[in-house]
């Protein structure tokens, strides 16, 4: 909340440099749910497409999927979103394809199916 706080508020640095903070202590914590939470307000609207921004949201997903491991679908799905949102549409589908072959549950699955759709542009 705080980071989406300071992003509605056009204060860009002041979210990086909080942002910077969170990752660093989320990934020594091995708190995978504030490195996806960050990493989804990095790449939200109120993010403007920053490109610092951006990277720090792909530095919170990787951090989540070392975490969680490689076969963690929501992981990998975190880790394909910033990859789509920072422009690279062949990571994006590739760690998009990854997270439907790691879905176990079928809800997910039909879930995931529909949202990585974009990443091959259908």
């Amino acid at each position: 909340p705080k980071i989406a706080m300071l992003l509605k508020a056009k204060k860009s640095e002041e979210a990086r440099k909080f942002a910077e903070h969170l990752i660093d202590h989320a990934a020594k914590d091995d708190d995978s749910g504030t490195l996806q939470s960050v990493s989804a307000a990095l790449r939200s609207p109120g993010a403007g497409g920053d490109k610092q921004l951006l990277g720090l949201s792909l530095k919170a997903a990787e951090a989540m999927l070392k975490i969680a491991g490689e076969k963690d679908a929501v992981a990998l799905y975190f880790v394909a979103e910033a990859q789509f949102a920072n422009g690279n549409k062949a990571k994006a589908k590739e760690y998009g394809d990854k997270a439907l072959a790691a879905a176990d549950n079928p809800g997910i699955k039909a879930q995931l199916e529909k949202l990585t759709k974009k990443y091959s542009g259908e």
